[in-house]
């Protein structure tokens, strides 16, 4: 128990200080963009938005990690929740979308198997894996969902889908890929994750990354095909669950399948 409140401990520094470091990077960037690259034509974000998106970030690093590392039961409580929860907000957008019937039991049952399939997979990793592995993963995926959009926010610029999602931008894009590379080297490095090979570590940074993206741009399409913004207002302005949770849905499942062909390797 002492080595795991020892790890705790430095985590918890680590998260505090990487996080005030990554926000006063992205800031940085603002101020230099807003300085000296004026063809962006900047437009600045509200500051609340920001702070939620760090809160946001940072609540859930702090139960996911707490639970991991000393409630394993509470951990998948916490799982089964959030995506029993998300699956709720989808089924109730879809019986309420225009779809037609035979779309909409299709749609239901997909959004179940896949629901099922995503909660099993960080249920079964919290078995698979080491428990630093686990926080691993989700440090860098919570790392690269909130950067894309503060990185985004700040810098704007060119946007990557116009017609499905106005607030993706490729700043965005570039930013959340650079800070999930840094935040996988930096916790190879400070928590010793010595039992994976470097190379490992950032192949593992950019599927984490890539799966994020992909979660989270299906989201926008299905929102944009149904005609809503939010799947829920559970959280406010913030949106709902799935909003949340629209970036882990596909790292799950890969991650499950990458670490399994790697311990039989």
């Amino acid at each position: 128990m002492d080595y795991k409140i020892h790890f705790l401990f430095y985590y918890l520094l680590f998260l505090f200080t990487w996080t005030v470091g990554a926000f006063l990077i992205s800031k940085g960037l603002r101020w230099f963009a807003e300085s000296y690259l004026n063809i962006l034509a900047l437009e600045k974000g509200g500051k609340g938005s920001l702070k939620a998106k760090l809160k946001r970030y940072l609540a859930f690093q702090l139960i996911m990690i707490f639970s991991i590392i000393f409630f394993r039961n509470f951990y998948i409580i916490f799982i089964i929740a959030i995506f029993s929860v998300a699956l709720f907000e989808f089924i109730y957008q879809i019986a309420e979308s225009t779809f037609g019937s035979l779309k909409k039991t299709i749609g239901i049952a997909s959004g179940i198997v896949i629901a099922v399939i995503a909660a099993s997979s960080y249920i079964y990793l919290s078995f698979l894996i080491n428990y630093k592995i686990l926080i691993f993963l989700l440090f860098v995926l919570s790392v690269s969902d909130t950067f894309s959009q503060v990185v985004g926010e700040s810098l704007k610029g060119p946007r990557l889908f116009p017609l499905v999602s106005p607030n993706k931008t490729w700043s965005g894009f570039i930013g959340g890929f650079i800070f999930s590379i840094l935040a996988s080297i930096s916790f190879y490095h400070v928590f010793n994750l010595s039992s994976l090979p470097f190379y490992l570590i950032l192949l593992n940074a950019v599927v984490i990354f890539t799966c994020g993206f992909i979660g989270d741009a299906s989201s926008s399409v299905l929102k944009r095909r149904i005609g809503i913004k939010d799947f829920s207002q559970i959280m406010g302005a913030q949106g709902g669950m799935l909003d949340r949770l629209d970036s882990m849905i596909i790292l799950g499942p890969v991650a499950v399948i990458m670490f399994t062909l790697y311990e039989a390797g």
